[in-house]
């Protein structure tokens, strides 16, 4: 006769061991890749390690309870998934605030109405509090515990998965439904949808404008480092507009090497900013960088539709810079050989979109102002 298993596992702790090793990390990436925004007032670095102490403080704790005792491949994702999703409610709240508070009541809720049914004296018919047996009372309190544990993190797991959905179809499928509006809204000048989205777009630039001008007060540039942040995210979004890039791009603090200023990541598609930089930097070097940058973001953009071309259609003069482009992103040469670097086609465009676009800002910032006066 075969011995019963005594626990609720099937997975070996080896193995159980091996996975959390293995999708930790790997779900991590994903989340990174497609999802990841920096929390408000913390620079990039700082959220991305928040991020994995999170997950990895929610490993701990779930691997520790799990441990020989309901070791699955399920819960090890939950374990994973409640770490990003703790992540995502405090980084997402500026955005989501009123699903993430419901869906945080909720699961609340349902983990308080769970922790009574299962620690209830009498789950069961059985009054642990009558048992005199005390091994018997500790592995039945224990096993409770467990329960409770476990379909609480389940709870939050499915919590997670419910508020990323509105991000996910704002980050991906909104797009397409813009880009099929739009089309629609050429085809159809007298639409009325068409005349409230030209409306709001007027506001949002207006908007932008308003946060722009801020360079012009003083060329020392003095104003409050989250501010000066909220003028670079206007400055980006404005130049991205008009150069037509097809996804938004964030701006966010960090510290980088010795004479790098700002630099793109075509991974979770932010502009990160040089802390000193941004404290001391001026005025017109701020407006010159962010514009650099947002051409950054517009070539890899344009590279990717390059990708997806025929042969016949790269022939296009508007692509004629794509094959060196791609070739510059594959070999990049960082500031560590400034002649190399200086002299990549990728930076020289960037820095010749930046000098002229950089006298049209001051342009559109004098007539601005004028207008407002």
């Amino acid at each position: 006769m075969g011995k019963k298993k005594r626990d609720g596992s099937n997975i070996s702790p080896m193995y159980c061991l091996i996975s959390y090793i293995i999708n930790g990390p790997l779900l991590t990436l994903v989340y990174i890749t497609f999802l990841f925004i920096t929390i408000t007032g913390r620079t990039y670095r700082q959220s991305i390690m928040i991020l994995i102490l999170l997950v990895s403080g929610s490993c701990i704790i779930g691997g520790c309870i799990r441990w020989r005792k309901c070791m699955t491949m399920l819960g090890i994702v939950e374990d994973v998934l409640v770490g990003i999703g703790i992540y995502t409610a405090v980084s997402y709240i500026k955005y989501y605030s009123q699903i993430i508070l419901v869906v945080g009541l909720v699961c609340f809720s349902l983990i308080i109405t769970i922790s009574y049914f299962y620690l209830s004296k009498k789950y069961k018919g059985i009054n642990i509090f009558k048992i005199r047996d005390t091994k018997k009372r500790k592995r039945i309190i224990d096993n409770r515990l467990l329960k409770t544990f476990t379909v609480s993190y389940l709870v939050l797991s499915l919590g997670t998965l419910v508020i990323e959905i509105p991000i996910i179809y704002n980050r991906f499928v909104n797009m397409c439904i813009i880009s099929s509006a739009e089309t629609k809204e050429s085809k159809d000048e007298d639409s009325e949808v068409s005349s409230l989205e030209n409306i709001q777009k007027d506001k949002a630039k207006d908007e932008r404008m308003r946060q722009i001008v801020k360079i012009e007060n003083d060329d020392t540039f003095e104003i409050p480092v989250k501010e000066k942040l909220d003028v670079a995210q206007a400055i980006i979004d404005d130049s991205g507009e008009k150069l037509g890039t097809p996804f938004p791009v964030t701006a966010v603090i960090d510290d980088l090497d010795e004479n790098t200023l700002a630099s793109y990541s075509k991974d979770t598609r932010t502009i990160r900013i040089d802390k000193e930089f941004i404290e001391e930097g001026s005025s017109e070097e701020f407006l010159k960088t962010c514009l650099h940058e947002s051409y950054h973001a517009y070539q890899v953009a344009l590279t990717d539709v390059y990708n997806k071309l025929s042969e016949e259609d790269k022939g296009l003069q508007i692509f004629d810079d794509c094959p060196i482009y791609i070739y510059e992103m594959e070999n990049y040469e960082s500031g560590e050989n400034h002649e190399k670097y200086y002299n990549q086609w990728l930076e020289v465009r960037a820095r010749d979109y930046a000098e002229y676009s950089c006298e049209r800002y001051h342009t559109e910032i004098g007539e601005f102002l004028n207008s407002n006066q």
